[in-house]
């Protein structure tokens, strides 16, 4: 199954967030689904991106399903997690340079822009430490 649908993601964030993990993925979802800089013909790859983005990061996604993947797909969501040896702006700093590269560049570029929105408006868990690491991190990304 390499070319996932958007039911199929959603049937993977339903079997791998957590409740809050999955709230966000899909405000995130949301975001990217009305985001008019994303062509048509990639949006549904961009919704996918959206859904999975924080997989292999949060959960134990991949220790299930490293073979389910495209190529195109997993660039996007290694791109969209953050090594643990790298400062998050480093870690933007790589997003929006690869924004250029290919077209799952661009669609983790535009996944992360709608990520950030979304962390800064939840604005009941937004600490100040938060809002300086992602409001840092924005300007690398714009």
């Amino acid at each position: 199954m390499k070319n996932l649908t958007i039911s199929n993601a959603l049937a993977y964030a339903n079997k791998y967030y957590d409740e809050k993990g999955l709230r966000h993925a899909l405000r995130v979802a949301d975001y990217v689904e009305q985001d008019d800089l994303i062509v048509a013909k990639y949006k549904n790859d961009a919704v996918v991106l959206a859904i999975m983005h924080d997989l292999i990061e949060d959960t134990k996604f991949m220790d299930e399903n490293q073979d389910i993947l495209s190529d195109d797909l997993m660039y996007g969501l290694d791109l969209l997690t953050k090594p643990a040896d790298m400062n998050y702006d480093d870690y933007c700093k790589r997003i929006r340079s690869a924004a250029g590269d290919k077209v799952f560049g661009y669609l983790a570029y535009r996944v992360k822009i709608a990520d950030m929105k979304d962390h800064l408006m939840q604005t009941e868990t937004l600490t100040e430490k938060l809002k300086t690491k992602y409001l840092s991190g924005l300007r690398y990304l714009l």
